[in-house]
């Protein structure tokens, strides 16, 4: 059974919006980038705490021409300690960011970890760089780091061309995970720990491949056993019965739409 997902792509092919994913609709997730030694090694050096927009292309040079050479394997030794530390309290690692091949070779060497590559072109991935941090510095495509994720292994790969806010990839996802050996247990809980409205994933239980996305609201009096949910596309309300928390995830990040959708919904 796996205990750990690593997630390998281009910059911008996708692999936060894998991760958040992961972490939004299943339990006992958390994200750990494989980048995480590397930074604080970067943050020493450099007397301040790391900022993606800022520093990303110097942490990328940082990493290939510096802490690299110094400790070969300081992101393999670091993955060996996070994989032992959080499969003894039944946590799930997301690592997103795996670039060198004996990091990934570390990792399919084992059973335990799945290693999934999240495929974008280099065009599509710039323009999310570009989307995401207002410039291009961050892309560099012909960095060591860059070039050697054509060649990395994987179990898996994840397609996310096209800009549809991941439904693309995530369908892909689950269709994959679909047919592995994962405990991953989608979250049931958030009735309790979330305030209404919240934006939503249905996710059809006998399909796990179709999604519907809507704004959640309170039970009604009438009928408590019900959960009116907003539908976006095609803009309708729907019930759906409070038993089937199964397949109703939340979604990581609120839309600017919500109020609207609220407001067109009462």
């Amino acid at each position: 059974m796996y205990k750990a997902i690593a997630l390998i792509g281009h910059k911008g092919a996708g692999k936060d919006l894998v991760a958040t994913y992961l972490e939004a609709t299943r339990e006992h997730i958390i994200i750990l980038p494989a980048k995480t030694p590397v930074v604080k090694k970067f943050e020493r050096t450099i007397g301040h705490r790391y900022e993606k927009k800022r520093d990303d292309d110097k942490l990328m040079r940082y990493s290939s021409e510096i802490a690299r050479k110094e400790d070969p394997n300081i992101v393999v030794d670091w993955l060996d300690t996070i994989l032992r530390a959080n499969a003894a309290v039944g946590r799930i690692p997301v690592i997103p960011g795996i670039r060198f091949p004996d990091d990934n070779d570390a990792l399919m060497a084992r059973r335990d970890v799945l290693c999934l590559k999240i495929h974008a072109s280099e065009e599509t991935c710039r323009q999310r760089v570009i989307k995401r941090d207002g410039t291009d510095a961050n892309f560099q495509p012909k960095d060591p780091s860059e070039i050697s994720i054509d060649k990395l292994d994987c179990h898996h790969q994840i397609n996310n061309e096209r800009n549809d806010d991941g439904r693309e990839a995530i369908l892909h996802l689950e269709k994959v995970l679909s047919g592995l050996d994962v405990s991953l247990a989608r979250n049931k809980s958030f009735k309790e720990e979330h305030d209404f409205p919240h934006r939503v994933r249905i996710v059809d239980p006998e399909s796990p491949f179709y999604w519907e996305t809507g704004f959640l609201q309170s039970p009604t009096e009438q009928d408590p056993q019900q959960l009116p949910i907003f539908l976006e596309n095609p803009n309708r309300a729907e019930n759906f019965p409070t038993n089937a928390f199964v397949r109703i995830s939340v979604l990581p990040h609120r839309r600017e739409q919500q109020q609207d959708g609220l407001q067109r919904s009462a």
